[in-house]
């Protein structure tokens, strides 16, 4: 399934679903390869297909996580976000049940959560991911902006905010204005200004390299209302 795996990456969809086939008919016990072929699908916009790849999955083999990931996320994409968070959300937190070390489970069961306003558990879900992938700078990001950002005082923690997002642009060599633009907003959540508004300048000159002018606008607008506040 390897190959599969690699074509997927690359975006060459038909490729990965008939390397993905090749592999089961070889082997029908190759987990991997059957969530590998209903992604395929699901890429292809087969979203039905590739649901009832999952559910033939899951049916001979219910405890494979993966298998529980990937049909929650075909059933977000087939459902929207609406309809299909209530019978998703289930999916993720057996996947995560299954599999406590699934990031990606993790982090899609955290968004069900923010989107419900469970935000005590989306950020406890985020907790776990980063134990699992302490070096992972867009994990790091995330949990930082959630921290620095999310209305509740009671689980705003600005001061963990800097320090993951500190290590997220420690991690990209200071060049990512995302992380520096979340380094810029923890700042300000704890009160200094000056620090933020003076990492904002660094963001903004990242992004300006990278000609990222929706990011470019952002950050003009987080710059001047850091420099207002200080």
């Amino acid at each position: 399934a390897a190959g599969a795996a690699e074509l997927l990456k690359a975006g060459k969809t038909a490729e990965a679903e008939a390397a993905a086939r090749a592999r089961l008919e070889a082997d029908p016990a190759d987990t991997a390869a059957w969530n590998l072929l209903a992604v395929a699908m699901a890429q292809q916009g087969r979203l039905g297909e590739a649901e009832a790849q999952l559910r033939a999955l899951l049916k001979s083999h219910p405890k494979d996580a993966g298998g529980w990931l990937n049909l929650a996320l075909v059933t977000l994409k087939k459902q929207g976000a609406g309809d299909g968070l209530g019978k998703a959300l289930p999916m993720l937190e057996k996947a995560v049940q299954l599999d406590p070390e699934l990031v990606e489970a993790r982090q899609n069961l955290a968004q069900a959560y923010l989107r419900m306003g469970r935000n005590r558990d989306a950020i406890a879900q985020l907790d776990a991911a980063v134990t699992v992938r302490p070096d992972d700078p867009a994990l790091l990001n995330r949990l930082a902006w959630i921290l620095a950002r999310i209305p509740d005082a009671g689980l705003r923690d600005p001061a963990r905010a800097v320090q993951l997002a500190t290590k997220a642009c420690e991690l990209t060599g200071r060049r990512d204005p995302r992380y520096l633009r979340t380094l810029a907003e923890a700042h300000a959540a704890d009160g200094d200004y000056l620090q933020a508004a003076s990492i904002a300048r660094e963001a903004l000159r990242e992004a300006q390299a990278a000609r990222d002018q929706s990011l470019v606008q952002r950050l003009t607008a987080d710059l001047k209302g850091y420099e207002n506040a200080s």
